[in-house]
């Protein structure tokens, strides 16, 4: 079944508007926590993008930016829980306030990770800063220090071209694993 321009699939969990404003108060938070001082924003490619530019438009800090990518799931949907970093910041990290963009934190194994390799370049602070957090899935003690939104259990899509790669795996993994449910949720990114 082929899905038109325009045609919702899944649930909305949150629109554009809802995004950009959650963005404002994240922003404004981070304004105060940092006033005075430079930030970087550190995002991860490349979920984190979208995300990242409503924070850009929003903070009003000198915050340089710069991208790393890390990850633990490979070609799956499930998370290994072996992480390989495949591009790092270039950006000098030394006595700097780092803020870590994601776009979902999920197990919390990725990012735990991360932190750790980052704290080899020596940064003042490294806090992290998501969209969308999924308590539920965590496997390790973590927190995220600026939240979004707080997200429940199901595949979270950005943009309806996910959505359908997500639903083409969904009938792919139905055939292999009959009587397997599948949730999907789609955010309004625009």
């Amino acid at each position: 079944m082929a899905v038109k321009k325009g045609e919702q699939v899944g649930t909305v969990l949150f629109t554009q508007a809802e995004i950009t404003k959650r963005a404002k108060e994240v922003a404004a938070q981070i304004d105060k926590d940092y006033a005075g001082e430079e930030v970087i924003l550190l995002g991860t490619l490349k979920g984190s993008i979208m995300w990242m530019a409503n924070m850009m438009k929003a903070i009003t800090l000198d915050t340089p930016i710069d991208f790393i990518t890390a990850s633990s799931y490979g070609s799956s949907t499930m998370s290994s829980g072996v992480v390989k970093i495949t591009y790092d910041p270039t950006t000098n990290l030394y006595n700097k306030h780092v803020i870590i963009v994601e776009d979902i934190v999920d197990t919390g194994n990725t990012l735990y990770y991360l932190i750790e390799k980052l704290k080899e370049h020596g940064p003042k602070s490294i806090k992290v800063c998501t969209l969308l957090n999924k308590k539920a899935r965590r496997t390790i003690d973590f927190e995220a220090d600026y939240i979004g939104f707080e997200v429940l259990m199901g595949a979270i899509c950005g943009t309806i071209a996910f959505a359908i790669v997500f639903a083409m795996y969904m009938l792919y993994d139905l055939r292999i694993n009959p009587g397997r449910k599948h949730t999907m949720h789609v955010m309004h990114i625009v």
